[in-house]
């Protein structure tokens, strides 16, 4: 067994673990261990369908984000997303869009409105906080996650593609040891109703 050390920090990061909704993007308050597997898997260039080799990475991974020394800051970002200056330019009038292109609002009398109408967005983001992660399992895969960290295939991101790390470093691979006072050591392990013995 074997582990890495990594931090990460950004001006933003974005750690979405609430769900939300289409207008309403949260964020956790630290990384979550989907997003940081998401961030290994970029740098490896494992993509989004390829459920296999994601379920294979998650399951060779123990992963653990470690608590920051203090809570962190929050921005609270307010956009507004209009037909304008998108593919909805080619339309002269609200009347030529075609139903797959309308963007479908509430609307204030009940009903939905599907005019082309504004949009309004809110997204939260972390703000300057710095985050260490120790990430453990087979020096082998580990060795292939330092690299894909060092030279991302695809670039990584702390949460989203607008949160680009400004800061990221990677521990040398730490292998454990056993303490000499318990080498030779036998212990008897349980395992249901077989009993195994050890020698460290």
């Amino acid at each position: 067994m074997a582990k890495l050390e990594l931090k990460i920090k950004s001006v933003f990061q974005s750690w979405g673990n609430y769900g939300g909704s289409l207008n309403f993007h949260p964020t956790d308050y630290k990384p979550t261990v989907s997003g940081v597997i998401g961030m290994i898997a970029a740098g490896m260039g494992i993509k989004r369908l390829e459920v296999e080799k994601l379920e294979y990475l998650k399951n060779s991974l123990s992963i653990k984000v470690e608590e920051p020394d203090n809570y962190p800051d929050f921005y609270h970002d307010y956009q507004t997303v209009h037909p304008k200056g998108t593919k909805f330019t080619r339309y002269l009038n609200k009347n030529q869009l075609r139903a797959e292109d309308r963007i479908v609002l509430p609307a204030a009398k009940g009903g939905n409105s599907s005019t082309g109408a504004t949009k309004v967005l809110s997204k939260d983001y972390i703000v300057n906080q710095e985050y260490t992660i120790l990430i453990k399992g087979d020096k082998s895969i580990l060795k292939k996650v330092r690299y894909s960290l060092f030279h991302p295939y695809y670039p990584v991101y702390l949460g989203r593609k607008n949160c680009t790390p400004s800061h990221f470093e990677i521990s040398e691979i730490l292998e454990w040891k056993i303490d000499l006072k318990w080498k030779n050591t036998r212990i008897l392990l349980s395992l249901g109703s077989t009993q195994v013995e050890v020698t460290l």
